[in-house]
Order: structure tokens, then C-alpha cells, then sequence
């Protein structure tokens, strides 16, 4: 394997990357430098060879928006890809964007994004303000949704699992929208604790952590749903409690999370202005607590002919 090899490296607005399968790779899968690139429904598994091999070379990503410190990716659109670095645990990242304050917006949605849970290894690291991360599924990671200067960021109807911190946010980032997540069998399910009075946490699901979330008092807490955690929440800042519309309650959850009927999670959240949840179907509103919205599944109506005798 050659030493910093790449399997796409790519500088260049308005380019795409669709219906790719990425593997074997010796550092990053893809490497790109660009505004309004689209990478879709690609394949990414087995980078950072280089590393597992035992060579001396780069770690790899699966994919890296390489930034340098004011790089603007405006209008990336990364949607449905695979994207798998459990091959090799490492102080690196599945997907990351660095070094991009000039950016106004990029989009990640419903990727699958496997990450070891292995120190400072980030599932998904996004340091540029404006980020929507919506839909995702994300296991492992040290971290598994990192903000670090994510100002403005829209995170939501994600699905964390497994991670040490299951979303995070760095002491630089502000008013993000954490919406209508779930946070599943992590180490601590939210973590957030900058003094940031325009940080909001609604219709969140923290379940089975041993932490469910710790936050800074100023950060603004209701309609969620904590359950299965040994602490619920913790605080810095001072003293505090759950939001009072919050849910401690057995939430009633079937597959993907979804609730189900009879669960006190339908119709308790707050409207926030979520179109749709992680499978495209409509939001209620009131909505439902979690990236499910609860909708009863239709009988069956049986068809044909009536037969005369």
C-alpha cells in the first residue's frame, strides 16, 4: 500500500460522488475540498490500512472534508452512504469537516456511520457553522455526533448508539437545535456545558445510558424522554432539573425506537418545525417524543370478487 493514499481526493466545486464502493484504503476514503459536492449512496469500508498494517503513514477517514482553518464548503449534501471504520480503532474520525468557518450550510442525512469506540475516534466530527445533521445512524465512537464550532447547527432525528458521549458539543458551539434524537446505551447520552442560553434540547429520547444528559443549566431542557439511565441528568453551573414536560416514564418503544400505541411519548413534544422524522414519514403536532412519529398501522382490507352461487 502506498503511503498517504486516498481512495477519491477531490478539489472542485459543484462535482459528485455517487454509487461508489470504497475499501481497502491506506488512509481516507474520500478526501474532498469543494462547495456544493454531493456524495451519495456510497459504500466506505477497511481505510486506514496503512495504520492496521503497522506502516508509518497518515490515519485515514472515511470521509474528510479537509479544511484550512477558513475553507468554505457551502452546499455539500451528504446523503446515504455506508460509511464503516471499525476495522481499525484510531485517534481519527468516520466522517469529519474541519476547518470550514466560511461555510454557510452542508447536509448530512440518513447515513450509517460505524465508528470503534475508541479514544478521541469521532463518528462524526463537524466543525463548520450551519450544519444539518438529520437522520442519521450512528454506532460507537469515543464521540459519536461531535459540534465543535457547529453555530446555528440543526441535529436532529438522529439515531446514537453506543457511543461513549452520544452528541456533544463543543464549548464553542452555539445555538444548536438538538431535536427529536435518540440517544441509546451511551456512555452519556447528550453532553453540552457551555454557558449557552440558545442551545436547545426537544423531543429527545435518552435511554439506557449511564448518563442521560449533562448539560449547563442555561441550556434550555423540556420534552424529553428519560428512561433505563442509572443517573438521568447531571449539571454544571449550578443546580437544576428535568424540563417539566420531560418524560421519565417506560416510553413504550418498539423497533427502531419507534413508539408504540398506548406510549406516553405520542403527542407529548413540543412543535419544532420538523417536516419529517428519520423515515420520512410527516410529523404530528403536537409530535411524538423521538426521530419516530407514531402513525397506527392500517388493517388490512381484503379485495375480490364476490362469488355467486
Amino acid at each position: 500500500l502506498a503511503n498517504d493514499c486516498n481512495g477519491i481526493a477531490l478539489v472542485g466545486d459543484g462535482n459528485k460522488i455517487l454509487d461508489s464502493e470504497i475499501l481497502n484504503i491506506a488512509t481516507d476514503g474520500i478526501w474532498v475540498r469543494a462547495r456544493n459536492l454531493e456524495i451519495g449512496r456510497c459504500s466506505i469500508t477497511n481505510v486506514a490500512t496503512e495504520q492496521a498494517a503497522g506502516r508509518v503513514g497518515e490515519f485515514g477517514d472515511g470521509i474528510q472534508f479537509g479544511g484550512t482553518g477558513t475553507s468554505d464548503f457551502s452546499g455539500a449534501w451528504v446523503h446515504d452512504n455506508v460509511v464503516d471504520h471499525t476495522s481499525v480503532g484510531n485517534a481519527k474520525n468516520t466522517i469529519i469537516v474541519n476547518g470550514a468557518s466560511a461555510t454557510q450550510r452542508m447536509v448530512f442525512e440518513r447515513n450509517v456511520v460505524r465508528a470503534p469506540v475508541f479514544t478521541n475516534h469521532t463518528a462524526m466530527y463537524l466543525d463548520a457553522p450551519g450544519i444539518v445533521c438529520i437522520g442519521n445512524t450512528v454506532d460507537g465512537g469515543d464521540y459519536g455526533i461531535y459540534a465543535v464550532s457547529a453555530v446555528g447547527a440543526l441535529v436532529a432525528c438522529n439515531r446514537v448508539a453506543a457511543a461513549n458521549y452520544g452528541i456533544r458539543l463543543a464549548s464553542s458551539a452555539a445555538g444548536v437545535r438538538i431535536y427529536n434524537n435518540i440517544m441509546r446505551a451511551c456512555g452519556t447520552g447528550f453532553y453540552g456545558t457551555a454557558n449557552d442560553a440558545s442551545t436547545v434540547l426537544r423531543n429527545n429520547i435518552l435511554a439506557a445510558c449511564t448518563t442521560g444528559l449533562l448539560r449547563h443549566v442555561n441550556m434550555s431542557e423540556n420534552y424529553n424522554s428519560f428512561y433505563g439511565n442509572t443517573a438521568n441528568a447531571t449539571y454544571t453551573g449550578g443546580s437544576s432539573s428535568l424540563g417539566g414536560a420531560s418524560i421519565v416514564v417506560d416510553p413504550l418503544l418498539g423497533a427502531d425506537d419507534m413508539p408504540l400505541s398506548g406510549s406516553p411519548l405520542i403527542g407529548a413534544g413540543a412543535w419544532v418545525a420538523l417536516g419529517q422524522d428519520r423515515r420520512r414519514a410527516p410529523f404530528k403536532s403536537p409530535p411524538s417524543i423521538g426521530a419516530c412519529e407514531h402513525w397506527p398501522q392500517r388493517a388490512a382490507v381484503a379485495t375480490g370478487r364476490a362469488r355467486r352461487g
